[in-house]
């Protein structure tokens, strides 16, 4: 019976509707359109892009370094992170009045880097603010173009292999001297 009038009322909306509905016919190729009309825009993509995040607490640090990695790569372009040397800095409190120190602490600043490639200028204010949003407390983040001097901090000399390079290059001078006599 519900079943009945629910059949009778959509009838009667069709009939009412079909006087308002103006029945449409298919255009045929006679209608002219540029072709600039389909074309896709050209986005512009930034090039390889340093986000640095710095702070003192390692852990919170690590933590959102592994976010944004993760975050950069839901946006479907390339990225690689690394990890950079820590930078230590002694910090001193003085007495009260004098110049003999109290304390000394030593703080050590750290600081991860996640590289972007291709990110298009689209998707880069969104992925900043979405970074921005949920950035913790103590954290610096910074976005600038690769730099070759950051770029070379980032490896720790290996002082064992400068020392025997070194003593390589002396016995390259002793032999020279010798030869020479």
């Amino acid at each position: 019976m519900l079943s009945s009038r629910c059949c009778a009322l959509r009838k009667a909306v069709a009939s009412r509707c079909s006087k308002f509905v103006v029945p449409m016919r298919p255009v045929s190729g006679t209608l002219h359109e540029p072709d600039y009309i389909n074309a896709r825009p050209e986005i512009p993509v930034y090039d390889t892009l340093n986000i640095s995040l710095r702070g003192y607490d390692f852990a919170v640090l690590e933590s959102f370094a592994k976010y944004v990695h993760s975050t950069v790569e839901k946006f479907d372009v390339g990225s690689n992170a690394f990890a950079v040397p820590a930078r230590t800095s002694t910090v001193h409190s003085y007495r009260a009045h004098t110049t003999q120190p109290e304390h000394e602490y030593n703080l050590a600043k750290y600081e991860r880097v996640v590289q972007v490639e291709d990110l298009s200028s689209t998707t880069a204010p969104i992925l900043i603010q979405l970074l921005q949003a949920n950035m913790p407390a103590g954290i610096q983040m910074s976005i600038k173009p690769v730099d070759e001097t950051e770029d070379e901090f980032r490896f720790v000399p290996d002082l064992t292999l400068i020392e025997l390079q070194s003593q390589i290059s002396e016995l390259d001078k002793a032999k020279e001297e010798r030869k020479k006599k």
